[in-house]
């Protein structure tokens, strides 16, 4: 049970926001030509989820979520002490002793106790790095329309890159698909790299080694769209207990 930012959820809400307009950029509309003039469209594209995800794993953005992580961390790792001793308690305990029924109730409680609080941790945490999701958001489209202009293109569209698909439903299918409006375009076209290097989040930040093994632990929410180990912004795992169950 790990406080855990869920990219690939993230991922798939903006590339829903994303197909909604694949047009990032078009140039001002020019004054109407003569006829012997000719305006050449100049057609560009980005994969700006594929940035997006570069900024969030960035040491723009990923220490802050590391950071929250272990702010949450901490308030549940008290609780989860409380709940996991009381499941100790039950299961040490012999069937037979009048004490146990007592002993249930407060494991039960505890355990309720926790739940509700890695639950709104969740959602807190979840909140905090969909903020920065659309913020990078934001700030891509903003840097793809600069270069686009610089370079004299009249238009841009979002669009992801390869063929491969990485869902296997049917939802997911629909967003993955629509999420590809430009089929053929030329290489030299693609600004995908230019905007990642103009907002120079080429590198990954990785966390402390120190602090990688404190939040070691089961990763219950997948990775990101791009594949990135997040498992730094985890939750503690707690105290073993026996197998036995109450």
């Amino acid at each position: 049970m790990k406080i855990l930012e869920r990219v690939a959820l993230l991922s798939v809400a903006f590339a829903s926001v994303a197909i909604g307009s694949h047009l990032l950029f078009r140039a001002p509309a020019f004054a109407q030509p003569a006829p012997s003039q000719t305006v050449v469209p100049r057609i560009a594209s980005v994969d700006i989820l594929a940035v997006v995800d570069k900024m969030l794993a960035s040491e723009r953005y990923h220490p802050l979520r590391f950071g929250k992580a272990q702010e949450f961390n901490a308030q549940l790792e008290p609780l989860q002490k409380e709940y996991r001793d009381a499941e100790f308690g039950v299961v040490s305990t012999p069937e037979s002793d009048p004490t146990r029924a007592e002993k249930i109730e407060v494991w039960r409680q505890k355990r309720q106790a926790f739940e509700t609080k890695r639950q709104e941790l969740d959602r807190q945490f979840d909140e905090f790095s969909t903020s920065h999701a659309v913020e990078g958001y934001r700030i891509a489209i903003e840097t793809a329309q600069a270069l686009a202009r610089a370079r004299g293109y009249t238009h841009v569209f979002a669009s992801r890159s390869g063929t491969d698909l990485q869902t296997r439903l049917r939802a997911g299918f629909s967003i993955e698909s629509a999420g590809r409006p430009l089929l053929i375009s030329p290489p030299e076209d693609d600004l995908t790299s230019a905007v990642i290097a103009e907002l120079k989040v080429e590198t990954a930040w990785n966390p402390p080694e120190d602090k990688k093994d404190d939040h070691a632990g089961h990763d219950h929410s997948g990775h990101d769209h791009a594949g990135h180990d997040h498992s730094s912004e985890k939750k503690p795992e707690g105290a073993k207990v026996p197998e036995k169950k109450p």
